[in-house]
């Protein structure tokens, strides 16, 4: 199904027949326009092509960091990465099944924390179910809630800073462009900024992209040295949660995993598979997702990239008027449209419907033989949380010497690249905001006075306009809807559920998903473990 999305059902020969099985070409008359009576059948075009085609798209490559050395090294073993769905290894999605049996077995959360350049986060024209963390939380909510998990999706940063009226001048914001430096400020609260429950990490702070097909993306050396940070603080913000690093410099990330077992991988954005827009004339014979998506040719990089194509977002201006004024979001010159947001959105979901189906392959090839519950070496996490946090704490700087030199870049004590920082904010985005704002450590003045506590959390008001992205235009493939799972509650959007899920990188045949359901246990009876290992 999502799959589909981008290059359509592949359906052809399709006939409909009325209730005395005479076949027809058109629907009966009297019936609304896109609509049938009676049954309808057709057949998928080259099934065998088709499934070499996905399986291409969303492909992650499991490589092994003792061999693959350098990022060089990387580009030459894996050279589409980029544009299909990006590399980690095999103890790393190990891990990251892990973390879903964990969540699975005890009914508990599943956070997913998406950060860092303003870009990849969708500011800069697109309203917030547009961007990346929005579109993974639609689609992953509903078969989450089935299976007993909560999930979370926080998209925390910096907004642009390239406004009027900020203090920031425009040479600054340009240095805050370059790799890592809009999410220092987050780093150094990031137990309480971004939480200390979190599962999974998406980083993404690329800075300005002028080739989205196919370009490794990096920093300068203090870029590393920030996320080398960055990446510490977050392996050591909670006791309970620890988090798979997605993104950021390849060297920190294979000296994290190489010595001190931390799960990490990165992340492409799938348009590998994508059909590319040839013509900006023949745009609308591709499918929805897809038009305008991926444009090759330099004479056409122009055109795909206006902005009546790649974003699509209005704000209500009305104030609870009956009608009211639809105005556009300030659209941003280097912003990332809403397209590419669906596109990583999809290929980061697909990686975790991989690690799901996975990790209920273990649970139920474990159980048949030895039984329910699953045994606890599958699914606890207190010693592999401690095994790995030891580890960071431990590292030096002839292992991990990218934290360290920030001592010299910026004077950052040595000491804070071993231990958890906490901070207070009172506007920044955040984790928990009623419980890290500045005002909840304000003490009382001498006469008794208080900062004014308030939870308002939405003090707009008028009325809400549905959203032409919104709604999968008629004729669409709607993964939501063509797996049967949408709900009353859908909050601007529908949820993804179940149905034919594969894993990626993975030998395996499709399975239905829902052939496992029915031995998960529910809530009651699912064991909890000790409190620690929990």
């Amino acid at each position: 199904a999502m799959f589909g999305v981008f290059v359509g059902l592949g359906i052809e020969n399709v006939t409909v027949s009325n209730h005395g099985g005479e076949e027809m070409e058109e629907s009966a008359g009297g019936e609304e326009e896109g609509q049938v009576s009676g049954q309808v059948s057709g057949q998928i075009r080259d099934p065998n092509q088709r499934l070499h085609d996905r399986l291409q798209m969303f492909h992650l490559a499991e490589i092994d960091l003792a061999t693959v050395t350098t990022s060089e090294y990387l580009a030459l073993k894996e050279p589409h990465w980029h544009t299909k769905g990006g590399w980690t290894t095999q103890r790393s999605f190990d891990g990251l099944e892990r973390r879903l049996l964990h969540a699975m077995m005890t009914n508990g959360n599943f956070t997913i924390v998406i950060t860092g350049n303003w870009r990849n986060m969708g500011y800069g024209g697109n309203h917030v179910w547009q961007a990346m963390a929005g579109k993974m939380e639609v689609l992953l909510t509903e078969l989450f809630q089935r299976l007993g998990v909560t999930l979370a999706v926080r998209a925390v940063g910096l907004p642009p800073l390239e406004k009027e009226g900020l203090s920031v001048t425009p040479l600054e914001a340009a240095g805050l462009n370059v790799g890592g430096r809009e999410t220092l400020v987050h780093a150094m609260g990031w137990s309480s900024i971004l939480g200390g429950d979190v599962d999974m990490v998406i980083w993404e702070d690329d800075g300005v992209d002028d080739d989205e097909t196919n370009k490794e993306r990096k920093g300068d050396e203090f870029s590393a040295q920030l996320f080398d940070f960055f990446a510490r603080q977050a392996l050591l913000a909670g006791t309970s949660h620890l988090p798979f690093l997605w993104g950021g410099n390849f060297h920190v990330l294979r000296n994290l995993h190489q010595y001190a077992d931390v799960d990490v991988g990165q992340l492409g954005n799938g348009l590998f598979g994508v059909p590319e827009t040839t013509k900006e004339e023949l745009a609308y014979t591709l499918p929805w997702a897809s038009q305008y998506l991926k444009c090759e040719k330099d004479q056409l990089k122009t055109a795909c990239r206006k902005e009546e194509y790649q974003f699509q977002s209005r704000c209500w201006t009305g104030e609870g008027s009956a009608t009211p004024q639809l105005d556009r979001i300030p659209i941003l010159p280097t912003a990332v449209g809403w397209r590419m947001q669906q596109a990583k959105a999809y290929t980061a979901a697909y990686n975790l419907l991989a690690a799901l189906l996975d990790a209920m392959d273990t649970w139920s090839e474990r159980t048949i033989y030895e039984g329910q519950p699953l045994t606890d070496e599958y699914w606890h996490i207190g010693e592999y949380i401690t095994n790995i946090r030891e580890k960071v704490k431990a590292l030096t700087e002839e292992d991990a010497p990218h934290c360290f030199q920030l001592e010299k870049s910026i004077k950052l004590p040595n000491r804070l690249c071993r231990n958890a920082l906490k901070g207070r904010t009172e506007y920044t985005p955040r984790a928990n905001p009623m419980e890290t704002s500045i005002r909840s450590i304000v003490v009382p003045s001498e006469t008794g006075a208080t900062v004014a506590e308030t939870n308002e959390m939405n003090p707009l008001e008028g009325m809400a306009v549905d959203e032409f992205v919104d709604n999968v235009p008629a004729g669409e493939v709607d993964p939501l809807e063509l797996l049967h799972l949408e709900k009353n509650l859908r909050l601007r959007e529908r949820y993804l559920g179940r149905r034919w899920l594969r894993t990626t990188s993975r030998t395996r045949d499709n399975k239905n998903i829902s052939q496992w359901l029915g031995s998960l246990p529910d809530k009651k009876s699912s064991p909890k473990g000790n409190e620690n290992d929990r």
